[in-house]
């Protein structure tokens, strides 16, 4: 009975030991992650005159829920530390000795003693599970030399005192680094570091870490990188840099002559003919950031450190390199500084977090318009896969603190590049991460994008309808349209993001009204004409706007003040408008009598018999229409005419004029 009892003791002091390590994953928690994918505008996205392509952003918005149940780390992580060793980690032996007498460390030292400062703060956070690994690089030949020799991961699934011996053992092999002898020659190779840490990680379920420490840009690596071009890409010698849809497998990236930046080739062209593939970066940078790619798709993050001073395009290269994955980039020139980073990095990953936040985007699994296709630009954070089948945005990790407030809720944003009008759906995408027991978890997010063609937009006049009033300023004829176009963008988009057209074309639809004459109307005769303005992009499509403008005159009269009646005599014949040599038109006029049945006039001011029986005078009236009237005009007198008719009767002398008129 007794040694029963002993066992079962023995028994649950080993349970007692090990259920910290057997409930990593096991813990539960109320905390979740709202998502949804959103284009920053609905509406949809105009293709660039340019490019001929459209670039979209887009929202992942994180909405954090739920609060922290249990305060400590549950998930078991792998921690990488990649130490630069080349030679401009340390100085030469003048430089050591001057060092050494003004107590100045070389950045070899500097960042020794903050990894190792590191390594004993999480010495004291450490759970069970953890693994830690250092690898020293410089040149891939020389990557794993004797004196430069880094340390493996420990075993899986270690207690945390196991795990602490080993992290002991990094520090002791971190002590021992030995920068190379600074010289011309040397190079620092980050594909093939990053590619070792990969290899490492291997099919590894622990959230996975990578610490860069470097001073320098990668100089060495492959020459070539090869890649399945799927995409929008401008060629290297272009006119008016339109874009084109490439898909090529196995295509064959290479520097430019100078090493500025990248090219490749593409079959469907002449030879001689490139395409740019990176403006920003060369190969060597082009291979690495391929790894950083390779080790998102991992799920593993990269914080960089660059140490000592550092140029604008350095930090921009670290920072995407970082970025790729969902991590942070640090500088750091002082010592204080390398320090800082380092504990914000270990504060980090040691939080309680939803971790391995990636959206996936199935591009296999879309609707797309004829002949429509999506591209990647170099800018954005989101990257496709080597495959070319989807296309991946890692984000940082949602921290959860002890004080029972949830996380607040943030945007991460990434760009795309449309070739073709019509609206584009991805079905199959998804947010996944590992929540804060520890368990795996997605969501479902499809999104739609809407892209439109130049034709989708127009012109339009600000203030219709216009006018051109001669009565109140007979002397100024004119009207400058010029400053009255306004660009009518489609529904969404900014005026800011419309290119202007420079060359217009300027019609009027009825010359006898008014000329036009780059945009400026001089106005030759009464009546309204329409004034159009057309423009064509560089695509011919037509850009048009019309608009109404109307003109009055000074005034009317006929040319005498009586006539004779003659069966069919045009009247309208007879008016004489002002200014002298205005063009008018019987429409713009309406005609009248003041007395009914000896002769009619027409809507053209054609006087016609009427069976006449009697003799005598008629008074007829020429009227501007109330159509062609400006607001503002009297009624009376410049818009009307009048004159005597008089009509002789065959067997009798006529009556007193003035007492008829």
């Amino acid at each position: 009975m007794k040694r029963k009892i002993n066992i079962l003791i023995i028994l649950l002091l080993f349970l007692g030991q090990w259920s910290p390590f057997l409930s990593v994953n096991a813990a539960s928690s109320s905390a979740t992650l709202g998502v949804n994918v959103q284009p920053t505008k609905p509406d949809g996205y105009l293709i660039d005159t340019n490019t001929e392509v459209a670039t979209a952003d887009i929202n992942i918005n994180i909405n954090p829920e739920g609060i922290l149940d249990v305060e400590n780390r549950e998930k078991a992580m792998d921690v990488i530390f990649l130490i630069d060793v080349t030679g401009s980690m340390t100085r030469g032996l003048l430089g050591q000795l001057l060092g050494s007498l003004l107590g100045i460390d070389s950045k070899m030292e500097r960042t020794k003693k903050a990894v190792e400062k590191t390594i004993d703060n999480l010495n004291g956070k450490v759970i069970n599970g953890d693994r830690f690994a250092m690898i020293p690089f410089n040149e891939a030949d020389r990557l794993f030399a004797k004196d430069r020799e880094g340390i493996p991961f420990n075993p899986k699934d270690q207690p945390k005192s196991e795990v602490q011996e080993h992290l002991k053992s990094v520090k002791s092999k971190v002590k021992e680094l030995k920068a190379d002898f600074p010289n011309l020659l040397e190079k620092t190779n980050y594909h093939a570091a990053l590619n070792r840490a990969n290899e490492l990680f291997a099919d590894s379920d622990n959230t996975k870490y990578i610490i860069l420490l470097t001073d320098g840009r990668s100089t060495a690596g492959p020459s070539t990188v090869t890649r399945n071009v799927d995409g929008i890409y401008e060629p290297q010698v272009c006119l008016f840099c339109k874009k084109y849809y490439i898909k090529q497998d196995n295509t064959q990236i290479f520097n430019n002559v100078l090493g500025w930046h990248t090219e490749f080739n593409y079959n469907g062209y002449p030879p001689f003919t490139t395409f740019k593939y990176s403006k920003k970066y060369n190969v060597y940078d082009l291979a690495a950031i391929d790894m950083a790619s390779a080790l998102a798709a991992n799920k593993v993050k990269i914080f960089s450190v660059w140490i000592g001073n550092w140029k604008k395009e350095d930090k921009q290269f670290l920072t995407e390199l970082s970025g790729t994955t969902g991590a942070d980039s640090y500088t750091a020139k002082s010592v204080e500084e390398l320090n800082n980073s380092l504990i914000r990095i270990t504060e980090e990953m040691n939080h309680s977090a939803m971790k391995d936040i990636q959206l996936k985007i199935n591009l296999n699994d879309v609707s797309f318009p004829d002949n429509g296709h999506v591209g990647i630009p170099e800018d954005s954070s989101a990257i496709k896969t080597e495959d070319g089948n989807y296309v991946l945005v890692s984000i940082p990790d949602v921290v959860y603190n002890a004080d029972s407030k949830t996380p607040s809720p943030f945007v991460k944003s990434f760009s795309m590049e449309f070739d073709k009008a019509g609206e584009y759906t991805f079905h199959n995408v998804k947010l996944t991460y590992t929540d804060l027991a520890g368990r795996k978890q997605s969501i479902d997010v499809p999104f739609t994008i809407n892209v439109m063609d130049n034709e989708s937009f127009g012109l339009k006049f600000k203030n219709p309808p216009y006018a051109i009033n001669v009565y109140k300023n007979p002397t100024n004829l004119t009207l400058d349209l010029n400053s009255e176009i306004e660009v009518v963008p489609p529904p969404g988009v900014k005026p800011e993001d419309i290119e202007m057209p420079t060359q217009f074309t300027w019609t009027s639809s009825d010359n006898k009204v008014a000329k036009v004459s780059n945009g400026v109307v001089t106005a030759t005769g009464v009546g309204t004409t329409k004034i159009t303005v057309e423009a064509k992009d560089k695509k011919d499509n037509s850009i048009k706007a019309e608009t109404p403008v109307k003109v009055n005159l000074k005034g009317i009269t006929f040319n005498k003040t009586s006539y004779e009646f003659t069966d069919g005599k045009n009247m309208f014949s007879e008016l004489l408008p002002q200014p002298n040599g205005f063009n008018i038109n019987p429409e713009v006029f309406e005609w009248d009598v003041n007395t009914e049945g000896l002769f009619t006039v027409d809507d053209n001011g054609v006087l016609h018999r009427g069976g006449l029986t009697e003799y005598g005078f008629v008074i007829i009236t020429a009227k501007l229409k109330d159509t062609y009237k400006i607001d503002g005009d009297p009624v009376a007198p410049h818009d009307t005419a009048t004159t005597l008719i008089k009509i002789n009767k065959t067997d009798g002398p006529i009556g007193d004029p003035l007492k008829e008129w």
